[in-house]
C-alpha cells in the first residue's frame, strides 16, 4: 500500500446560530499509510506552494505547513508484535486551516470556503517523504 493521502474539510460548523449563520470551514490533509510501508521511520512533510530543492530546507520553508511522522521497529522480525501488526495502517491529520488563514488575508478571500479552497490545495499541495535518522547527540556539559 502506498501513502494515502486526502484531502478532506473536517467539518463546516455554525459559530453561534443566534448571533451568526456564519459557517467556519476547518482544513487538514487526511494521512493513511501503512505502518511498515517502509523499512525505517519517515515523516511526510507538506507544502502549500513549491517544496524547496534541497531537503534542509524543507522544514523551515515558508511553504511548509506540518508533517506526519510514522516511528517504525527497523527490526520487525525480532518483534512479535511487530509482525502481528505489519499491515496495520495508522492515520493523521495535518491541520492546514492556519496555513489557508494566512492566504485569505493576503488574497482577500474572507472565508474558508470550499470554492476556492478546494482547487487552490489541488494546485498548490505539495507532500515529500523523509526518512527519519538517529543520531546520537552529545550531551553538552
Amino acid at each position: 500500500m502506498r501513502p494515502s493521502l486526502r484531502l478532506i474539510s473536517c467539518r463546516a460548523m455554525k459559530v453561534n446560530e443566534t448571533v451568526s449563520k456564519t459557517l467556519l470551514w476547518d482544513w487538514a490533509v487526511r494521512v493513511r499509510v501503512k505502518h511498515f510501508e517502509l523499512p525505517a521511520s519517515f515523516s511526510i512533510l507538506f507544502f502549500l506552494g513549491n517544496a524547496p530543492q534541497e531537503v534542509p530546507q524543507w522544514s523551515t520553508s515558508r511553504t511548509f505547513v506540518g508533517l506526519h511522522s510514522v516511528f517504525v521497529n527497523e527490526t520487525p522480525a525480532a518483534c512479535s508484535n511487530c509482525l502481528k501488526n505489519r499491515n496495520m495502517v495508522e492515520e493523521g491529520y495535518v491541520p492546514l486551516a492556519h496555513a489557508i488563514a494566512g492566504l485569505c488575508e493576503r488574497e482577500e478571500r474572507g472565508q474558508l470556503n470550499p470554492i476556492w479552497v478546494s482547487p487552490y490545495l489541488r494546485d498548490n499541495l505539495e507532500w515529500k517523504v523523509l526518512k527519519v535518522c538517529f543520531f546520537l547527540i552529545r550531551r553538552i556539559t
